[in-house]
């Protein structure tokens, strides 16, 4: 604890992190793109002991009913909506500010719980540390080998055209009355 000027009292503690996850209910998620954002919900809560707190956005515009339970598969422990301010609409309703303050109070909510742990701040840190350098670089190994593949790929697709176009001005060559 730190008593700072005129007398404010600063109580200091370890670092404690709270993640969100913003996703527009407009949007439609394959299963492509669950499976990743299941690997950064664990990787999530690898780094802040808890799971993100998933905030789904235009909650009047929902086109994927089932969102929400695809998020709840994923590991999601807490998912609120919330709707939009717009150009259009941007006039302050009590739902709207509640749901906004909801996400506000159980991000706190998630805070407390880590400070409430009994935890070895210095540890926890390098721990840290080592799951985030270790999950950047499987990131960058897979980003690398996705781009080998589609070279790969591209390389195959541009042999197959100069074979396909060969093979055709072969044929115009013996029949040349077409």
């Amino acid at each position: 604890m730190v008593t700072g000027l005129n007398g404010c009292t600063i109580i200091a503690h370890h670092l404690t992190i709270s993640s969100l996850f913003f996703c527009s209910a407009k949007s439609v998620m394959s299963d492509t793109e669950i499976s990743s954002v299941k690997t950064f919900f664990s990787g999530c809560k690898n780094m802040t002991g808890v799971y993100p707190i998933v905030v789904l956005t235009h909650r009047l515009s929902k086109t994927d009913s089932n969102l929400e339970g695809k998020f709840r598969r994923t590991g999601a422990e807490q998912i609120l909506e919330v709707e939009n301010y717009t150009g259009r609409d941007n006039i302050k309703t009590r739902g709207r500010c509640s749901d906004l303050l909801a996400v506000i109070e159980n991000a706190l909510r998630d805070v407390k719980f880590r400070i409430e742990q009994n935890w070895n701040p210095v540890t926890e840190r390098i721990k840290r540390k080592k799951f985030l350098l270790k999950f950047m670089h499987d990131f960058a190994i897979a980003e690398k080998e996705k781009e080998a593949v589609k070279k790969v790929q591209e390389a195959r697709r541009n042999e197959y055209n100069r074979l396909k176009e060969k093979a055709s001005n072969m044929w115009f060559a013996r029949f040349p009355e077409f």
